[in-house]
Formats: C-alpha cells, structure tokens, sequence
C-alpha cells in the first residue's frame, strides 16, 4: 500500500488567509492588533525564567559561534554580499564568497534564516557545524531538507531521532527534485519560498515521495519479526485477574503474579490519568454487594506518555510507518507506572474494581457513560479533566515543540512534563483564544485549527507574541534563557510563518502518519478506555473447568493471597450432580462418590460420572491457615463440551495424528472471511514438555501464495478469552504424516500461531489440561467456488519448501495436500490436525482471486 495525501480541508483555508503576494512581505513586527495576548506591548504578564530574571534583554552568558557558507544558485539576481544570516539571538552579514559566522544559542543543530535586503527568507537550513572541518553550507538543498523535515513531523520526534531523519531526507532523490524546484523559483523570485506556489506543490508531491521512498526501503529492509513484542503473562498462581488483557488506546494493564497489584503500561504519545474504582465485594459468607455508585479508590495515577524510541527502530522507521503498520506497535519504549495496589476490600472474599484510563484523544467519551448513575462520584471531575488534558497534549505536543524550533531554532534541553510551569502558563494564554474562536481539541482538524488560531493571532499581535515567546522560555535552563530575546525570537518565528512554504510543511505534518504519530495515537484511542479487575484472596485454577467425551477429569489447583501460616488446609467439595471430587494422586476409581474431602495439597481431581453438554457441576474450596484463621473460598463451574465431526471425510485426517498426548477436542471448522476460529485443545503436559502450539489457516491477509499477518491481525489471537499477548505469521507449515517420510505432507499456507504454557505442580509428574485458542479470519478470504479449489483438502504438485540458505524452493516431483487447517503440536512426535472449510462464495473468481491489492 503506497500513501496519498489527502489534504486537510482547514489547512487549504489556512494557507489562503495568511498567503502573501510575491513583494517583500512586510518586516516582523508591524503588526500590534488588539485581539489577544495581554494588553500590552512587552512580556510583563508572564513570569521570568527561573533564577535569571533577564528573558526579553538579549543577554548572552557565553558565546557559541556557527560558521558557514551560504551557496546562491545559479541565475538568480541577487549576490551573497546582498544577504544575512539569522537565528533567533543574532544576525551576522554574508560575504561576497557566501561565509559568514553567526552567534547560536546552542552547539545543537540549529535553524538559521538567510534574508535579504528587506528581512524577508530566502534560503534556510538545519546547521549542524560541530565536527565538521569545513564550514557547512546552506543551499537549496539544505532549505529542501528543511522543508520537508517539517513536513514529515519530525518537528514532534525525540530529539535524539532527529539528526538520523534530517541526514536520511538528505539522501533522497524527493529531497534533490524539490531542491532544484526551488532553484529555478529563486532565478524568478527571491523571496519565492515566501509565495511561489510551484514551491509549493513540490513540496507537497515531495512530501508523499519520500515518504513511498523511505516506506519501500523500510518494508524491504526489516523483518516483520522485529515487531513482535513479549507480553508479560499472569502465572496460573495469580490473585488479581484483568480484563481485557489486551491494549487499548496504547494502555495495557498487566497483573503483576503472587500480588494484588498491576503495572500499567503506555506506548502511545499521550500521558493521562488511571482512576481504580470499586464496583462490588464477596463477603466471608459469599455474599455479594455491588455498589449502585462506584466508589473511587485514592487519587487518580498519573500515567505518563511514551517519548523514547525503541533501540530497534529509528526516526526513519517511524516516518515509513505510515505504510508498514505493522512497525507502529514496537516503535516506542514503554512507560510503565507500577506496582499499584488493588487491594481488598475489608473482610471481604474477593474485590471487583473497574479501572479507567482518562486521555484526549478524537473519540470523545460517550456522554451516555457520564450520565450513567455509577459515575456520578468522578462525572464532573472527568469532564474537567479531560479539558485539561486536552490542552495540555496540544501545549506540549504540538506548540512547545514547534515553538522552541521555530523560536529558538534548535531541540536542545527541554523534557517537557519536567516543565509544568510553562505548560501552564502558556495553557492559560491560549485557552481564552480558543474558546473565543469557538475551536474544539477532539479532532484532527480541531487541532489544526486551533495552531491557526493560534498563529493568527501570533503574527497580528504584538503583545501576544511577547507572551508567547516569555512562557516558551520557561521550559529553559537559566543558561539557555539568559540569551533569549523575546523580541528577536518573535520575529525569527514571524518571518517562518510568512512562509507559504513552511506554513503549508507544518500543516501537512498533520496528514502524514500524524506528528511522528502522536495524532495518529489520539486517532486511534478514546477519551476513556475501562478495564474489569478481580482480587480473590482464593482463587481456582483453571475457571471454568471444561470436559469432553474423551477427558471426564481434570486436575483444579488452589492459590491463597498473601503468606498465611503454613500449613493450610483445602476443604474440597462439589455439588455432586454428575461427578465427585478427589485428591489429585489417587488411582482411578478411588473415592467414587465423594463429594467432599480435606487436605494440606493444593491440587485436586474433579471426575464427571458420564458426559453431559453443558453445566456439569460446581466445585468449591475453602481455605483455612494453620492457626484455624479462615482464608477465603472459591467456586467454579464444571462444564462439557461436544466434539465436532470432521468436515472433510475424503482427507484422511487420522493419518496426520500423531501421538496421543494432543486432542482438537472442540473447533468451528466452517468458517467465513472476518470470523473466528475457535478451537479447544486438551493436552497432556509434563514439566519437560509443558506447551502446545496452535497454528490456523487464514488468519494472515493473503497476496499471491504468500502472507502477512499485521501486528493488529496477530493481536486478536486469544488463549483462553484473553490475548494471546504475541504470535507469529508463518507462509506456510508442512504437517507430517505419521509415518514420516513415507506418507504424503501436508502443507498449509498463511498460518499464524500462538502457544500456551501449562503449570504443574512440583510435586506432579503430570497432568491433563485444556486451552481455548480463538484466531481471527482475515476479511480477505474470500471463500470458494467448488470443493476441489478451498473447501477441503486436495492433492496437486506444488510443494514448496525452504533450502539450506533460507531461500524458496519448488519441487514439483512430490505430491502433497493443499487446504486449510487447524495444527496443534508440541514437541516432535504429538500432532493433532482438524481440516477447516470455508462458506461457498459464488462469485470466486479464480483468475483474480490471488491477486495482490493495487500499491497505488
């Protein structure tokens, strides 16, 4: 997939309310207005930066000067002795041989200005002079460069990623063509960056090539694999369950093992706020209370965003993400906030909590869910700090970043949530703004809208550019601060926004993967995002307890919060409508009838009579320490489950079971492009062969005979109603016949999998345990035509497999079946395999059918 800008209908409006015609603009600071900022012409309304006192004197502590060489192009009609050199501290002339030396506020990468006679722009550059033994240029190459750095977002990148995306754009023949676009407009115009819309348009076309050019090289360059991301699973000994296990809005909450506490982790772009409400409690006695109002527990939990790249990635990767997806998940470092206790209620058995990550984002909470009697303890509080929250993204995210390199030309100190004062500050100048200008901050467009409010008012108000430019410094070490000059600042970001060109580099930042994705991730989240929580002080493992026809048993183990006096003692008992409970070692047949049992062991074996569908029975356990201190108890329901018959009788699908510690007890084997399959595995673990794999067709998108799973495709695989927390796309799995070599393979294309663990008690050699594994169909399998094409298994001779150097070989000597299945292994030598057949689709065209999606 290749991406196409779709521009931003308010940033057109924008450009053509601040377009300037092709005369020497006005100079910076003609314009005084009355429409904003305070009421009057210098910074006394905002405080000075800490410790110094001089913001707005132009006071230099120490000097750090840039060298360089300003590079006209050919043909144009104006020389380098006509120009100078500008940051946003100094201004320095140019000599006829284009060197000159300027002074910089910091020994980083700075944006500097070359201006001609009257202040306007005509070339400008990201000057990175440290280290470099000969004087740095500035030429339309590095003004292209520059333009098109905005353009792509890196403005909202870390700043340590920076540098390796200016060297990349750099490099790239979008970068040389937009370059000699500006060359020629120069020869036309000197201050055409100001207003040629040639200039423009190239930008624009430029901006979408380099973003295909990085794409193409990213996709073709790193291994899907490195995207895959280990997600912390419970243990089966945990006290405290979470739900939904998965991510939401770039939030996961993981329950931390043996604890009642969880960890939550961000990797999106947005900081916000975790409330833990208590919803409800089970008494000693098993009574249950919900409350008609959820009760808020402590204060609300900062959760900060995520702003380090991953050690895997880099800018140019978060850029190309815009295409390959699949990236977008394992680019940022996780910011964890942890442990956090949920702690029981008093006296009580077990404890429900729901847990509520507060956030801006452009999916607006459901004012039906604020109204909700519930919520009535946090629904004010919520609606204040979601405004909050709002402003304070867009202050920090959008105009702090913007403001420090457009105003004082390089990233060089500031970690912004270390800075609330000037998040504050500037928040309180711009709130006022907004409002009157009737904008929202719950949309893409919202957002761009209001950095047009805001720059509006920036270039027509005098009093408020000094605001602006005074909070903007409090961000700043006192070193850094001392050399600020308000006025000086102001007018540097006042010729930037004259700037047709980068005006319009700004805006479209919006459009292409977002801001280094942080709107991407406001696109992708909701202003609340829940979680359930339980805190048993006993829990049973596995709940519910599944059977079938061919497993009547199954081992149930116990688990205590905290450390109570050893040694414990397990009261076992069931309902007894259909079965008995016994200790986890006896033989079988022992204790037929039993209901009812006490032991110091953590484990016991509940076995049904017969079989039944459905609610067999319950099984509860209650707990009491060595002192008689009664713990707490627990139940569970006993439930049966029908084996389905084989869809495919033609495939001889006993011939591909092998051993008999794996059973596919359960499956949906007729299935449709976007459901699920849903497969229940029994499977007898010990402690050196612990795990079983499941691997299903159809779960990975399909181009040609090959496949990709998305990250997102391989995060909605499940084990046991919860996320499977990883997985793996593989482009096909050759399944052996039980007699090896001897019998014909099978091979299965577009497969993704996912394994699950089992825990055994130290003390047991053995036991027998059942997992639900749910993959979901990818929307692009379409279905077939006739049986022979997709709906089971059939023989032709196209087997392909991999050579000792890891490429691609066909061999079509070898006969094997081709179809679709569900594969459960563990080890070498245990395979169960269960064929799926799709929904007959009527309009399958064969000649089509495998086509790749158009690139363009």
């Amino acid at each position: 997939m290749r991406f196409s800008r779709t521009l931003i209908g308010v940033a057109v409006s924008v450009l053509l309310t601040v377009m300037v015609s092709c005369n020497p603009p006005p100079p910076p600071g003609d314009g005084g207005g009355n429409g904003g900022g305070s009421n009057s012409d210098d910074n006394s309304g905002i405080p000075d930066a800490p410790g110094t006192g001089t913001v707005g004197n132009g006071v230099v502590a120490e000097n750090i000067f840039a060298p360089g060489v300003v590079m006209i192009p050919p043909g144009v009609s104006f020389r380098a002795q006509d120009l100078r050199v500008r940051t946003n501290i100094d201004n320095a002339p140019v000599s006829a041989n284009g060197q000159f030396t300027v002074k910089t506020v910091s020994a980083e990468t700075t944006l500097v200005q070359v201006v001609d006679q009257d202040d306007a722009i005509v070339l400008i550059s990201w000057h990175d002079w440290i280290l470099l033994r000969d004087p740095p240029e500035i030429n339309t190459n590095t003004t292209a460069a520059a333009l098109l750095y905005m353009a792509v977002g890196g403005w909202g990148l870390p700043p340590e990623a920076t540098r390796d995306l200016r060297f990349e754009i750099e490099n790239t023949e979008a970068c040389q063509r937009l370059a000699d676009v500006i060359a020629f407009a120069l020869t036309k115009n000197r201050i055409a960056l100001n207003c040629d819309p040639d200039v423009t348009e190239s930008l624009e076309m430029e901006t979408v090539n380099f973003i295909n050019e990085l794409s193409d090289d990213v996709f073709g360059n790193v291994s899907p694999k490195r995207t895959e991301k280990t997600r912390v699973d419970t243990g089966s000994d945990a006290l405290i369950s979470v739900s939904p296990r998965g991510e939401q809005g770039g939030i996961t909450i993981v329950p931390n093992d043996d604890t009642a506490t969880i960890t939550a982790r961000n990797q999106f772009g947005r900081a916000g706020l975790l409330y833990i409400l208590e919803t409800g409690y089970e008494d000693i006695e098993g009574n249950r209370i919900d409350h008609n109002v959820y009760q808020p527990i402590g204060e609300p939990i900062a959760i900060p965003d995520a702003r380090t790249l991953s050690s895997s990635f880099n800018a140019s990767i978060v850029i190309a993400s815009v295409n390959v997806t699949d990236f977008d998940r394992a680019i940022w470092e996780n910011r964890e906030v942890g442990p956090i206790d949920l702690r029981q209620h008093e006296g009580a058995n077990r404890t429900t909590y729901e847990l509520v990550f507060l956030g801006p984002s452009f999916n607006p909470i459901d004012e039906s869910i604020l109204s909700a009697t519930r919520y009535a303890n946090v629904r004010s509080e919520w609606e204040d700090k979601l405004e909050e929250l709002r402003l304070e993204n867009f202050v920090f995210k959008v105009l702090i970043p913007l403001g420090e390199q457009m105003g004082l030309g390089a990233s060089i100190s500031t970690v912004f949530d270390s800075v609330p004062e000037a998040g504050r500050t500037l928040a309180q100048l711009i709130l006022p703004i907004l409002e009157g200008a009737g904008v929202t901050l719950t949309s893409r467009d919202g957002y761009v809208e209001a950095l047009q409010v805001v720059i509006d008012r920036f270039m027509n108000n005098q009093a408020f550019r000094f605001d602006m430019i005074a909070a903007l410094t409090l961000a700043y070490d006192a070193r850094t601060a001392q050399q600020i000059s308000t006025e000086q600042m102001a007018n540097g970001m006042q010729r930037l926004v004259r700037m047709e060109s980068f005006l319009l580099a700004i805006y479209n930042s919006f459009d292409n993967r977002d801001v280094a994705q942080v709107v991407d991730h406001l696109a992708r989240s909701n202003d609340a995002e829940f979680w359930d929580a339980e805190v048993a002080a006993v829990r049973l493992d596995p709940s519910p307890v599944d059977l079938t026809q061919t497993i009547l048993s199954k081992d149930i183990t116990v688990s205590v919060a905290g450390s109570p006096a050893e040694p414990v003692t397990y009261e076992w008992s069931t309902s007894g409508d259909n079965g008995f409970i016994v200790a986890a070692l006896t033989d079988p047949g022992d204790g037929d009838g039993l209901t009812s049992f006490t032991t110091t062991e953590r484990t016991a074996r509940y076995r049904a009579l017969t079989f039944v569908v459905g609610d067999i029975d319950t099984v509860t356990v209650r707990a009491t320490d060595a002192n008689g201190v009664y713990l707490g108890a627990a139940t569970t329901q006993v439930r049966g489950f029908q084996l389905e018959e084989n869809p495919c009788n033609k495939f001889p699908e006993d011939d591909y079971q092998r051993g008999d510690r794996i059973r596919i007890v359960g499956a949906s084997t007729n299935i449709v492009g976007g459901d699920r399959i849903n497969v229940t595995v029994s499977f007898n673990a010990t402690h050196s062969l612990p795990g079983v794999t499941v691997y299903a067709s159809a779960a990975c998108s399909r181009c040609n005979v090959g496949c990709f799973c998305t990250q997102e495709e391989l995060q909605q695989i499940e084990i046991d109603g919860e996320p499977a927390g990883g997985g793996s796309d593989h482009g096909w799995v050759l399944i052996q016949h039980k007699d090896g070599a001897n019998g014909r393979e099978v091979q299965a294309f577009c497969m993704a999998s996912a394994t699950k663990r089992f825990t055994l008690p130290a003390e047991q050699e053995s036991g027998t345990f059942e997992a639900d594994f749910s993959f979901p169909v990818s929307p692009d399998w379409f279905g077939c035509s006739s049986v022979d094409s997709c709906g089971c298994p059939f023989i032709d001779d196209f087997y392909v497999r991999l050579n000792s150097g890891g490429g691609i070989e066909t061999d079509s000597r070898k006969q094997v079946w081709h179809g679709y299945f569900i594969l459960a292994r563990a080890g070498n030598g245990e395979q169960a395999l269960r064929t799926l057949a799709f929904a007959r689709d009527p309009s399958f065209d064969p000649e089509t059918a495998f086509d790749c999606p158009d690139d363009e």
